[in-house]
């Protein structure tokens, strides 16, 4: 027992202590003050009932019918409640009667004879009447020449039997009080007693119940610390995997010796990789947004057939690679357009199908969508013939942190959050993720989502899955060439350098700005078409810089550049006077969508008179022979290309576009190279609806070289 426990003992023994002493001192002067008083007076009372009776039952030897008056004296007296007149009715009235008849003069006769009448007829009954109790009790307090000292007690407290009386008569009141105390004692100490054993059996039980819940707290914190030391892993390897491909491929294109497709390859694995990696931190992000309770729901109008177009291009490519069959089925007809978190719902789809696909080796995926118009119910159910799960393991894949299966985790990889993420979203859309499986035969998971606000009259009945909408979309190699001056404000040097590489392949100039301020200082001082503004950087950031520049007067197109993509993101750049805005990770298509919408296109400041010229001729006039044989051989070398081009003859296309890459430049016709250079490309990437339409520009070209050619004599001569 500690020191705070006996101390607690100690104080609740000196509290028993102190209680019982109140106790007797108050019982003390309970008892020899107002108790007495309280006795003296009722026994004054009886005493007195008593002798007016017994004078009348004496008188009763005058009236003519004696047992008559006596009885009526009796019965007025029990009616008065007066308790000897009911010990005397129990007795033989006629010997009573008698007995008050007879030796009336003598002194002290009558109590003696009543006395020893009593007692004799109780003797008789078997102590019936408890003559040397209560009845002997009457007789010898109120009679004359009887004690009045003894046995008071039992006014308020009569006893029943002859036993307990002969032992008070013998013992006195003392016995009595001091018993009384002692049980009045007893019946406290046993109170307080058990309500000390009751708070210390409830303490117990509240130290178990809490030692119960700190070993609960123990386990489950141990089990989150296990699983959280098993995702930290599993993030380690899932991490350092695209990690170690994206640093490999990109220092082996460093290599002089690597073919175009060996460098096209790495390039592709280095933008795959890329995109794995920034997947990976985004679920990692947001399952932290989940777990501090930031996860924000955006709910916009959705095109759901454009939805489901992006979902099947994403998901094709991967089932493709897999030798799988993806298709999307429909129950018709569906709403047109709903309202919901578009990035989120993509997010669900893209998920569950991505899994599908992932644990299925052979067979197909599929998703199936309908709606039900009288719930308004939308439903997504993602069905393969892939691995399945058992029930066991069913109960474990929307935890976080962990699969169905360590093993699945070996063999297939992945964070394990993808299922968590997509139940957790779908229940902030007002919507619910349900799975069946069955092992060995694969898994259907359903998401139901309720859409409102659903245009009864605005449904579809049908999708094309073949026709890819491009609108807005402005690839690398078919990118027209501008003119113009752009200025980009950005303090990370990497993200200068891509910026600024991106931008010169569209042909306009750009200048870099550290911060804000220099940047604002930049566009007083020069005339620039576009100018792009990284939200958060040292010393002035994007939202002040904009503040300033529109308070000179400056209004040419001004876009914003951050990571920040939430929906109230774009909202508070467009108040704050951005024309647009552009998020990163920076998606090539959008910046140069925002560059042709803003810049001029090349051709409109070229010349319009329909050749070009060798661009050499004028400092070397000595090779204008060399360029003249070259210009002969180009329509040679066009018609096998496009004898290529129309048999299909790649490898031949391969060849010939080789030669004219290099010898296009060596006199002077860089565009040529340019073009050509690009077709090389495209062989490798087998991008052949781009490759005609190149080809087509390296025909023009090559008839406005031949055109020229008398103009590169003019230049010689200038």
């Amino acid at each position: 027992m500690n020191t705070g426990n006996f101390l607690l003992l100690s104080i609740r023994a000196r509290f028993l202590a102190i209680s019982v002493t109140i106790t007797i001192i108050a019982l003390s002067l309970f008892t020899h003050v107002i108790y007495d008083k309280a006795i003296g007076y009722k026994h004054q009372l009886e005493k007195n009932s008593f002798r007016i009776m017994a004078d009348q039952l004496l008188s009763s030897h005058d009236v003519k019918n004696p047992m008559h008056y006596f009885n009526e004296i009796l019965r007025t007296h029990i009616n008065s409640k007066n308790q000897a007149a009911k010990v005397f009715a129990i007795f033989d009235n006629n010997l009573l009667l008698s007995t008050f008849y007879k030796d009336l003069d003598k002194p002290n006769y009558l109590p003696e004879k009543l006395i020893s009448t009593i007692q004799k007829q109780d003797t008789n009954n078997e102590g019936l009447y408890n003559a040397d109790g209560r009845i002997l009790f009457w007789l010898k307090r109120t009679l004359p020449g009887q004690s009045q000292n003894r046995l008071s007690f039992l006014a308020i407290y009569p006893l029943s039997t002859s036993a307990i009386s002969e032992t008070l008569n013998f013992f006195g009141t003392p016995l009595f009080i001091s018993g009384f105390l002692l049980l009045w004692c007893m019946v406290w100490a046993s109170i307080i007693l058990s309500s000390l054993v009751t708070k210390l059996q409830n303490q117990k039980q509240t130290l178990s119940d809490q030692a119960a819940d700190i070993e609960n707290a123990r386990d489950e914190a141990l089990k989150a610390t296990e699983a959280k030391s098993r995702f930290l892993a599993n993030m380690s390897h899932e991490i350092r995997t695209p990690l170690t491909s994206i640093i490999g491929f990109a220092e082996s294109c460093l290599d002089a010796n690597q073919s175009m497709k060996e460098r096209f390859e790495a390039t592709s694995t280095i933008i795959r990789s890329g995109h794995h990696l920034l997947h990976i931190i985004n679920e990692i992000l947001d399952i932290s947004k989940i777990e501090a309770g930031k996860l924000e729901i955006e709910i916009t109008q959705v095109n759901l057939a454009d939805l489901l177009q992006e979902v099947n291009q994403f998901i094709k490519v991967l089932a493709q690679e897999k030798g799988l069959n993806f298709t999307i089925e429909h129950t018709f007809p569906l709403p047109d357009k709903i309202f919901t978190d578009q990035l989120r719902l993509k997010q669900i789809l893209l998920n569950l199908c991505s899994n599908a696909v992932k644990f299925t080796e052979k067979g197909h995926a599929l998703l199936n969508v309908s709606y039900n118009a009288q719930s308004h119910i939308l439903q997504f159910e993602v069905a393969d013939t892939g691995i399945g799960m058992s029930d066991e393991q069913i109960t474990k894949i929307f935890s976080p942190f962990q699969q169905a299966d360590s093993s699945i985790t070996r063999e297939y990889g992945g964070t394990g959050l993808g299922l968590t993420l997509s139940k957790e979203l779908i229940e902030r859309l007002n919507g619910k993720l349900e799975v069946k499986s069955i092992l060995n035969k694969g898994s259907r998971f359903i998401t139901y989502l309720e859409v409102k606000n659903v245009d009864e009259n605005d449904f579809i009945y049908e999708i094309n899955y073949d026709e890819v909408k491009t609108e807005g979309l402005h690839s690398l190699h078919s990118l027209p060439s501008v003119s113009g001056q752009i200025l980009v404000a950005e303090d990370n040097p990497d993200i200068q350098s891509l910026i600024k590489m991106m931008i010169k392949k569209s042909g306009a100039t750009i200048e870099i700005a550290d911060n804000g301020k220099i940047a604002i200082q930049k566009a007083i001082e020069s005339d620039f078409d576009l100018i792009f503004l990284d939200i958060q950087m040292p010393i002035m950031g994007g939202f002040e810089a904009l503040k300033q520049l529109r308070s000179n007067g400056y209004i040419k197109p001004v876009f914003a550049m951050t990571a920040n993509t939430m929906q109230k993101d774009r909202d508070q750049c467009y108040s704050a006077g951005f024309d647009g805005f552009i998020s990163k990770p920076i998606d090539k298509n959008d910046l140069y969508s925002v560059i042709i919408d803003y810049l001029k296109s090349a051709e409109e400041n070229s010349n319009t008179r329909g050749f070009i010229t060798s661009t050499i001729v004028k400092e070397e006039p000595q090779i204008i022979e060399l360029v003249d044989a070259f210009l002969e051989r180009i329509p040679e070398i066009m018609a096998e290309i496009n004898t290529a081009i129309d048999e299909k003859n790649w490898e031949e296309l391969g060849g010939q576009i080789h030669q004219m890459k290099g010898i296009g430049g060596a006199f002077g016709y860089d565009i040529l190279t340019k073009i050509s250079a690009k077709i090389e490309f495209l062989l490798t990437t087998k991008d052949y609806e781009q490759i005609q339409l190149l080809v087509d520009d390296l025909n023009n070209m090559c008839k406005q070289a031949i055109a020229g050619k008398e103009e590169n004599y003019k230049l010689i001569s200038q």
